[in-house]
């Protein structure tokens, strides 16, 4: 019985959705930082925050092929990550609106994929 050959689309929507959510992650913090400057450290905690769908979308992508249930799960966080930013944003940033849709179909291949 052959072994079923799986494809890369999960390695390249995690890497193409964590390099959208880069620009969303450096003006979500510059803009908190605006802010949030009566309140002390606002613009790094959003920064740190804003590196987890950054992480998450890259390092899982990689486990695409030999852990699809992993990089589900990873998906699925950064996902909710882009969320809350898209959120914060008021649902004006056009490249959350991206990164979460291709987080979310990443995710969805993920879960959806056949079994070996």
């Amino acid at each position: 019985m052959e072994k079923q050959q799986r494809s890369n689309t999960l390695l390249i929507l995690g890497i193409i959705g964590a390099i959208i959510s880069l620009p969303n992650l450096l003006c979500a913090s510059a803009c908190a930082a605006v802010v949030g400057t009566a309140n002390g450290n606002l613009g790094a905690g959003i920064f740190i925050m804003g590196l987890i769908p950054v992480a998450a979308g890259f390092i899982s992508a990689f486990y695409g092929k030999s852990k699809p249930k992993y990089c589900g799960i990873g998906m699925l966080i950064a996902a909710v990550t882009t969320f809350i930013f898209l959120v914060m944003t008021g649902f004006t940033g056009i490249l959350s609106w991206a990164a979460l849709i291709i987080f979310v179909i990443a995710a969805i291949l993920a879960f959806t994929q056949e079994k070996e």
